[in-house]
């Protein structure tokens, strides 16, 4: 069976999510975000910028044969996958749907696994003749990371909210629902340098708990090897003042070792997306 998702809270949340994605549109000509997180029993949060899709996805069950959806315990470390939906065969619903009814032609998918939970962000166009989008996306991938620290940190009000309100789907059910209707993009230049001046980071996620831009900054500095006096001078600090980051840090992920915190950082990937200041 399918799930009937059209009451759900979240769904309303989606102009805030259009909004916090327009750096990132406005930069790759994108229309289409949705961001995934499924929970071990099944439970998921799905935020989208077009509620119809989302609710198309539950309704007709898709969910049930998506390959991220449905293969959890395949997904055991961070990749990519760059996808054409014209090159789907019939088989493949969920290429099909995103094709034919809602005009998703080009996209990339960010797989991230967590300690509690793991992690989709679908990025998409509704250009179908832009046929040189994909290397597009593959020569970008570090700025594609970027929006991900950028969304969790502006999203995660919007997150805790839809939590509150897990989706839990059954059995897949066909059924048909209308197309969304296309969404116009600003197609004035912008640039990658202002699109980072967009999207600044203040708050780094690991799970439920964030690291601050300086702090996170410190760790940066200590796995290039330098010390908490070099890192003072390099950032313009008093070392008390990098001192107190570092105390912090070891109470925030309540580890006393900074190899060790260091190593958390490094695994969750947030030393190899951030840009020091």
């Amino acid at each position: 069976m399918g799930l009937d998702i059209s009451n759900f809270r979240m769904l309303e949340r989606h102009t805030e999510i259009k909004a916090i994605c327009q750096p990132l549109f406005k930069l790759f000509n994108l229309q289409f975000f949705r961001f995934l997180r499924v929970y071990p029993n099944g439970t998921r949060i799905n935020l989208c910028s077009d509620p119809d899709w989302t609710i198309n996805y539950y309704l007709k069950g898709l969910y049930n044969v998506a390959w991220f959806d449905s293969n959890p315990q395949l997904i055991t470390h961070n990749f990519e996958v760059i996808w054409d939906e014209r090159a789907v065969n019939h088989d493949n619903r969920v290429g099909v749907e995103a094709r034919t009814k809602y005009n998703i032609f080009h996209g990339v998918t960010f797989v991230r696994p967590g300690m509690y939970y793991y992690e989709l962000y679908d990025f998409a166009t509704y250009d179908e003749e832009n046929n040189n989008v994909n290397e597009h996306y593959r020569s970008n991938i570090r700025l594609f990371e970027h929006f991900i620290l950028y969304f969790k940190d502006q999203a995660s009000e919007i997150i805790k909210f839809a939590a509150q309100e897990k989706i839990a789907p059954p059995e897949p059910l066909l059924a048909i629902s209308p197309a969304a209707p296309l969404i116009q993009t600003d197609k004035h230049h912008y640039s990658a340098e202002r699109f980072l001046v967009d999207t600044q980071v203040k708050r780094y996620y690991l799970n439920e708990i964030y690291l601050t831009q300086r702090e996170l900054e410190c760790i940066y500095w200590l796995a290039q090897g330098k010390s908490a006096e070099e890192i003072a001078l390099l950032l313009g600090r008093t070392q008390r003042t990098i001192d107190t980051h570092l105390e912090n840090i070891r109470k925030k992920l309540n580890c006393s070792k900074m190899s060790q915190i260091i190593k958390i950082v490094t695994a969750a990937g947030l030393l190899t997306r951030f840009v020091p200041q």
